[in-house]
């Protein structure tokens, strides 16, 4: 019997969060050069909302013949931490590829006159509960990394929900918000014309559209620093040869000057390429440690 050919019709690239953030313009930047690899068209499908659980919910429900993929971040593997599911992010899913990491950036109205994160925890102390920060949904990047800086630093920084960061940014800069944890990529505007502030990178290394503000650990919050890296899966059972083939040509296309060349005008770092054993494993240890995280923010 002949093996099935991959791919015998076009492609779904599932996006958990809306169009025009950071993850779709991470997609788009190698799904044409994907689609010419695989000799399909690769269309971009953004499912926002619940955190990335609805985009997650497709993929588990998609036919597991390769044919639909996800692009996903840290969120995936958290907001199931805090909403049931009809999934296990581990289990339930493959990885295909590894794409990129973010240096997230901790930014503030420059309104708020806040320059640094002690400052912001100092202001904090001064009134608790009166600063509000920008929350894409549970388990996102934002919503982690704020309620762990809650539980190291002590702050009362409350959420307020939103589908995606776009909308939330825009309550940022009216200052009807105080902070947001935001790619560079959409900070980079906003600072050069003194709207936002960017007091802190979030990761082990600093921003390079960015290099006078420290890290985290740097700053001395290292327990609060979190990292993120973007990834491709597929649903579980998915032909061993198909994810191969993905997993082959993704790393081809993300390895071209012109996707490396975007992905650094973004602010996002290349990251190691890793056999897919490697991946997987990665993505169980990192859900472990996001598991034990959670139940130690008590949220």
């Amino acid at each position: 019997m002949a093996r099935p050919v991959f791919p015998s019709r076009p492609l779904t690239f599932l996006c958990p969060f809306p169009a025009g953030g950071i993850v779709d313009i991470v997609i788009r930047t190698f799904n044409e050069d994907l689609a010419e690899r695989l000799g399909q068209p690769v269309a971009v499908d953004a499912r926002p909302g619940a955190g990335g659980m609805i985009a997650s919910t497709a993929l588990h429900n998609a036919d597991p013949d390769g044919h639909t993929i996800m692009m996903a971040t840290l969120s995936h593997l958290t907001a199931p931490l805090f909403t049931p599911a009809d999934y296990h992010p581990v289990e339930d899913f493959v990885s295909v590829a590894q794409v990129c990491s973010s240096v997230g950036m901790i930014v503030v109205p420059t309104a708020l006159g806040v320059g640094s994160i002690d400052e912001l925890i100092a202001l904090d102390a001064s009134d608790p509960g009166a600063l509000n920060y920008i929350k894409p949904g549970n388990g996102s990047f934002g919503h982690l990394m704020v309620e762990t800086l809650n539980l190291n630093a002590g702050t009362s920084i409350r959420p307020i929900d939103y589908q995606g960061l776009p909308p939330g940014i825009i309550d940022l800069l009216a200052n009807r918000v105080q902070v947001g944890v935001l790619s560079v990529s959409q900070v980079v505007q906003h600072a050069a014309e003194g709207t936002l502030t960017p007091i802190a990178a979030v990761g082990n290394v600093r921003a390079a559209a960015f290099p006078d503000v420290p890290t985290l650990p740097e700053q001395g919050h290292e327990a609060s620093n979190i990292e993120t890296v973007f990834f491709v899966i597929a649903p579980a059972g998915t032909p061993q040869g198909a994810v191969e083939r993905l997993h082959g040509d993704i790393a081809a296309s993300v390895a071209s000057d012109r996707v490396q060349s975007r992905i650094a005008e973004l602010g996002l770092l290349p990251v190691p390429y890793a056999d897919l054993a490697v991946l997987q494993d990665k993505m169980a240890s990192a859900h472990a440690g996001f598991d034990r995280l959670v139940k130690a923010m008590d949220i």
